[in-house]
């Protein structure tokens, strides 16, 4: 085999790989109202799906994670200055401002758990159209939430 035909075995094998990469998925629902997902069209309604994927930014989610690891420990230890009767905010608050903190707390708590159980976050344009966020967007709304609560709650 000459050189020339061992280069062109070469290119014609990482087409072929790179399109065998490429895989196909449908998605039907069923009599029952079940969506099915598959790489082979099994049924006359399947529609094929694109499904987009991106690499995890390592260094924004060992960031996010070492946020997150701070924000714990210094709830912690406010949570027990506080129990231990140390410069405790809250004895300075009337008890209007007191519940305007607790609202407060409760929704950054529901943000913070829609968070984790979203799969992709969006934002609703003017017009009504759904944006999604992107991975460095949600960082800094879930760094917004969690100072939210850092600020609202016990």
């Amino acid at each position: 085999m000459s050189a020339r035909q061992l280069i062109g075995l070469v290119i014609l094998t990482a087409i072929w790989a790179g399109q065998s990469a490429e895989a196909q998925i449908y998605k039907w629902v069923d009599e029952n109202g079940v969506v099915h997902y598959s790489d082979q069209p099994l049924q006359e309604d399947a529609k094929q799906s694109d499904i987009q994927t991106s690499r995890t930014d390592k260094a924004a989610a060992e960031a996010a994670l070492a946020a997150a690891n701070q924000l714990r420990q210094e709830q912690s230890q406010a949570f027990y200055r506080r129990r231990a009767g140390e410069d405790d905010p809250q004895n300075q608050l009337t008890d209007e401002q007191k519940a305007v903190k607790e609202k407060s707390c409760i929704a950054a708590r529901k943000k913070l758990n829609e968070f984790a159980q979203a799969r992709r976050l969006y934002k609703v344009l003017p017009d009504g159209q759904k944006a999604y966020l992107t991975e460095a967007e949600i960082l800094e709304a879930r760094a917004e939430v969690q100072a939210a609560i850092q600020d609202n709650c016990d």
